[in-house]
């Protein structure tokens, strides 16, 4: 029985038992490897680089308005009034529709109950705070806002 022992042990066997570690720690060493590359370029994907906001930035993008469509009535929108493209009916277009926007509007009481009741839950507003989002806007926040 030692015998049959001893020939399972013998250099052939131990050599090929070698080989085989070898090659498995190999292996397991090119997973973690590329386990760690796949890890890194996730991160340079994410990473908040010039290259990765280029992307997201048609090409074909202007920055400049110039023209848009007369809406006499906001809350008929697809109602329209001619086309300007004279920069201040520009700004005094997009003022009136941010104004429409922020404004007041009717609501249905129950969702507005809801609503308020959800903004009571969370973070309220300073007096400070309420007063200044409570200022009409002018010609200088609405240009700001259009172009960028």
């Amino acid at each position: 029985m030692e015998e049959a022992f001893k020939d399972q042990s013998s250099p052939a066997i131990t050599r090929r038992m070698a080989k085989l570690h070898e090659r498995y720690a190999e292996a397991l060493a090119k997973r973690k490897a590329n386990a760690e590359t796949e890890r890194r370029k996730a991160e340079l994907k994410q990473r908040p680089t010039k290259s990765f906001f280029r992307k997201l930035q048609p090409g074909h993008a202007s920055r400049t308005i110039s023209f848009l469509h007369r809406t006499p009535d906001w809350d008929k929108p697809d109602e329209k009034n001619g086309v300007t493209t004279d920069s201040d009916e520009i700004c005094d277009e997009l003022a009136r529709y941010y104004q429409w926007l922020f404004g007041p509007k009717q609501t249905i009481k129950q969702k507005r109950d809801i609503l308020l009741t959800k903004l009571e839950e969370g973070q309220r507003f300073s007096d400070a705070d309420a007063t200044d989002m409570g200022k009409p806007f002018n010609k200088h926040e609405v240009r700001v806002s259009a172009i960028s």
